[in-house]
């Protein structure tokens, strides 16, 4: 296995990882390779962990039967690339002029949008961007309003500003399965950062999304993965920002007890990988002796405590009322 590492500071260089877990597989650190071919990669990653977490057969259907992006994940990605590489923004995206397109049909049609001639209107600006990824006008302002908050919240710049490398591939090897792991980070500086974005609907909510979701574990992997490729240890910051306005965000590095516990959860989820992978047998959920109710159901079942209350005594004008 072939082993590239570069610092932060050190220049891009292409990759061709081979699949997973031969002796042909190249880990490193590379910061040139696209989101679409970073996917194709064959390796573990946190997103296939997660179903793993779920079960063995979940994990196996969900590898057999890959799903197709949905618009919320892909306004994901629009919003990450607004926030970490505004530049480079009109070289892949293009945003339909819905408004023009309407506005040349309106003279014939009450509906122009639900017209064949706004169909082909819109064919022909597709082909004349195949290069860029086409958005509609709604996404690419919320995306605008989501870098400019960023830009204006004190504490996120401190995070995001200053030297570093923007989505940056890593490859490495697990030390107690062998198996080949890979990750992808928003941000990676220099200074011992890992940066990771993520859009959400509810930022007060983002303690809770990180349990839900597993970013816990995600950050574990990463830390450990640039560890064992660099030998630094590295703190993992998570930044939530809101998809609607206000474009609320709450940003912070994660604790060292939750990265522990994603840290044994994911070893654990590799090491389960790992046989069923060599028996081929891959089983879905236990079953229970008995069925039993959740905890808090016990606590919705007792009434409400009583208290008796003190007596009163009616008065009018200072006169007891019998």
């Amino acid at each position: 296995m072939t082993r590239t590492t570069q610092s932060v500071d050190a220049p891009a260089q292409a990759a061709n990882p081979g699949a997973e877990n031969s002796g042909a597989a190249r880990c490193g650190i590379f910061y040139n390779i696209p989101f679409t071919s970073y996917v194709e990669i064959p390796a573990m990653n946190h997103s296939a962990l997660r179903s793993m977490a779920k079960s063995p057969l979940h994990f196996k259907w969900d590898q057999d039967h890959p799903r197709p992006s949905t618009r919320s994940m892909e306004f994901g990605t629009l919003g990450h690339e607004g926030i970490l590489d505004p530049l480079g923004i009109a070289k892949k995206y293009a945003v339909v002029p819905e408004a023009e397109l309407i506005a040349q049909l309106s003279k014939e049609y009450k509906a122009p949008k639900a017209t064949k001639a706004y169909k082909e209107l819109l064919a022909k600006f597709q082909a004349a961007n195949v290069t860029r990824t086409i958005v509609e006008q709604d996404d690419y302002d919320r995306m605008v309003g989501m870098a400019e908050a960023v830009q204006a919240d004190a504490r996120t710049q401190a995070y995001l500003t200053g030297h570093g490398k923007v989505e940056v591939t890593i490859l490495w090897k697990d030390c107690d399965t062998g198996l080949i792991l890979k990750g992808r980070l928003d941000k990676w500086r220099s200074i011992g950062l890992i940066i990771d974005l993520k859009t959400t609907r509810d930022a007060s909510r983002a303690e809770r999304s990180i349990w839900k979701y597993g970013y816990h574990i995600q950050a574990a992997m990463y830390v450990d993965g640039v560890y064992e490729l660099t030998g630094e240890h590295h703190e993992f910051v998570l930044i939530f920002v809101e998809s609607e306005p206000p474009y609320g965000i709450r940003a912070a590095k994660l604790h060292e007890s939750a990265i522990e516990l994603g840290r044994e959860t994911y070893k654990r989820l590799l090491h389960q990988y790992a046989q069923c992978q060599a028996t081929n047998e891959w089983p879905g959920y236990d079953h229970p002796i008995f069925w039993r109710l959740p905890e808090w159901a016990a606590h919705e079942h007792k009434p409400p405590a009583t208290r008796k209350l003190p007596d009163v005594q009616l008065t009018a004008k200072g006169v007891p009322i019998p």
